[in-house]
């Protein structure tokens, strides 16, 4: 009976989602000119957004390229029409590149699913 009632209870929750009733859009500048950054230094970026949806805004999960960029995320839960930001910090760690072209992929409830975001600048020795 007990598994009866919390399949019932997952058909539920999972129908609450058709026809685009939980998905959510976000507003944010997809590249990002950094600038210049010295070798060895680190950058430290605030990229704000918005939700710009009726529904909340969830995020699952963010990752960046390579592991020079990390990101921290204000808030994972953004109500409609309010904003969050996210802190990009971003240290070089090889000398011999000259150019920076990375990128972040937030994972949230929008469509599409996945965000990408471009950081793009100059590495200066």
């Amino acid at each position: 009976m007990l598994n009866k009632f919390i399949y019932l209870l997952f058909l539920f929750f999972l129908n609450s989602c058709v026809n685009n009733s939980c998905i959510s859009k976000i507003e944010i500048e997809k590249s990002q000119n950094i600038g210049f950054v010295k070798f060895g230094d680190t950058l430290i970026k605030k990229i704000p957004f918005k939700n710009i949806s009726s529904n909340t805004l969830k995020i699952i999960n963010i990752e960046s390229s390579c592991g020079c960029t990390f990101v921290k995320l204000k808030d994972s839960i953004i109500e409609s029409n309010c904003s969050s930001e996210l802190t990009v910090i971003l240290s070089p760690k090889t000398e011999n590149k000259k150019i920076i072209s990375e990128s972040i992929v937030i994972e949230a409830n929008t469509d599409p699913i996945f965000n990408v975001i471009y950081l793009n600048g100059k590495i200066e020795n």
